[in-house]
């Protein structure tokens, strides 16, 4: 790769353009070959929607884009410009994110472009409630938790049910021990 491991690898950084509406944005042209060239894009929250595009001159020119976590070694995601002329993808992720760029030719010209979004944050109801609170938010739902009416499978059936395991597990474990015990007698005899 034309930026060797030894090198440090370039790192995009996200900033504001009045042309964007909203998120920052980084972009750069150049030319690659299949030596490669890499770019780091950190910082981002998984609050964020992510865009990363890679764009060809000619919809023939076949660009590779893969997209690496923590490493360079396994992609997660890749995809050519070979007969559109863009790969592009559409992530969030927590951290940064890594990427590869190759083209088939020496010499292929590109233009990268990266655009991370506003922070999505959206409005959390309170976890914990009242009974009464649930009841008042979900009428059709708290049937269900009262257990239904006499007569039907409501929870005090299932609370027989679970007794009565209980017992057998219990009745279960006490003939068990008898018969260990039983069988020790006998090899000692």
């Amino acid at each position: 790769m034309s930026n060797a491991p030894g090198d440090s690898i370039p790192r995009l950084e996200l900033r504001r353009d009045p042309s964007v509406g909203r998120g920052n944005v980084a972009s750069i042209q150049g030319t690659v070959g299949p030596e490669g060239l890499r770019f780091i894009v950190g910082e981002l929250s998984i609050l964020q929607p992510v865009m990363v595009m890679l764009l060809a001159r000619d919809e023939a020119d076949d660009l590779t884009l893969s997209l690496f976590k923590k490493n360079w070694t396994t992609a997660r995601r890749s995809a050519s410009t070979r007969r559109s002329g863009i790969a592009r993808f559409e992530f969030r992720t927590q951290g940064g994110v890594n990427i590869l760029l190759r083209g088939a030719a020496a010499g292929t010209p590109f233009a990268l472009v990266v655009w991370a979004g506003e922070e999505l944050r959206p409005s959390m109801p309170d976890v914990v409630l009242t009974y009464d609170e649930f009841r008042q938010q979900n009428p059709n739902a708290s049937v269900s938790l009262r257990g239904r009416p006499s007569g039907g499978n409501g929870t005090g059936s299932r609370m027989t049910s679970i007794a009565m395991w209980i017992a057998i597990v219990i009745a279960g474990g006490i003939a068990g021990f008898f018969a260990v015990r039983a069988l020790g007698r006998r090899t000692h005899a």
